[in-house]
C-alpha cells in the first residue's frame, strides 16, 4: 500500500481535483461562509458551531446546540486568538474541544475554516492514507502528529494544508474502497 508521503505532487492535485469536483455546493458555501465569518469576526455563534458541527459529520447534533451563545463566542474567540506554533496548538485544539460536542475532527474544522492556509481536517480517511491504518477517535497528540506531517506535505508540494487534507481524504478513500474489494475477495 503506498501512503500520502510517496503520493507525487501530481497525484496530490489529482486528489485535490476529485476532491472539489465531488464537493457538494451546499458544503462548499457553507465553508466559504463560515471561513467569511470567522475571517471578519474572529469567532463563531451557537449556530455557526452547529452548522461546522453539522457540516464536518452531517449529523445533527443537539448537544452543539446545548452551549451557550456567550461561551461559544469567547471559546472560539479566544482559540482563534492563540498564535500559530507548534507549542501553542494543543492548547487551541483543548479550548475548542472544552464546547459541548466538539471532538478533535470538529474542532480541527473550526481551525480549518478560520484558516485554511495553516490548517486542515482530520478524519478517518485523511489519516488512513497517512498511516495505512483505520482509525475513528483522535487525540491532541494525535492531531498534533496529523497537523505536521500535512503541513510537511503542503510545503513539499506547494499547497495548503487544507488542499493537503483534501487530497488526503480522496486518496483514503480509495484506499478504504480498495482493503474492502480485497476482503471481500478472500472471503470467497
Amino acid at each position: 500500500m503506498k501512503l500520502a508521503e510517496e503520493l507525487t505532487k501530481k497525484e496530490i492535485e489529482e486528489y485535490i481535483g476529485k476532491y472539489e469536483r465531488n464537493w457538494k455546493e451546499e458544503d462548499k458555501k457553507t465553508f466559504d461562509e463560515i471561513h467569511s465569518m470567522l475571517s471578519k469576526n474572529g469567532f463563531l455563534n451557537k449556530e455557526q458551531l452547529y452548522e461546522v458541527a453539522y457540516w464536518k459529520t452531517h449529523r445533527k447534533s443537539k448537544i452543539v446546540k446545548n452551549n451557550p451563545d456567550e461561551i461559544v463566542k469567547d471559546v472560539t474567540e479566544l482559540a482563534l486568538k492563540i498564535t500559530n506554533d507548534e507549542y501553542n496548538e494543543k492548547y487551541k485544539i483543548r479550548i475548542l474541544c472544552s464546547l459541548d460536542g466538539i471532538g478533535i475532527p470538529r474542532a480541527s474544522a473550526i481551525l480549518t475554516m478560520g484558516n485554511p492556509e495553516e490548517y486542515g481536517i482530520i478524519d478517518f480517511y485523511a489519516w488512513l492514507a497517512l498511516n495505512g491504518k483505520e482509525k475513528i477517535g483522535f487525540n491532541e497528540n494525535e492531531w498534533i502528529k496529523y497537523l505536521k506531517r500535512i503541513k510537511g506535505l503542503a510545503k513539499k508540494h506547494g499547497k495548503t494544508p487544507r488542499q493537503i487534507d483534501m487530497a488526503l481524504m480522496k486518496y483514503g478513500q480509495r484506499l478504504k474502497s480498495e482493503s474492502k474489494r480485497v476482503s471481500s475477495n478472500i472471503a470467497k
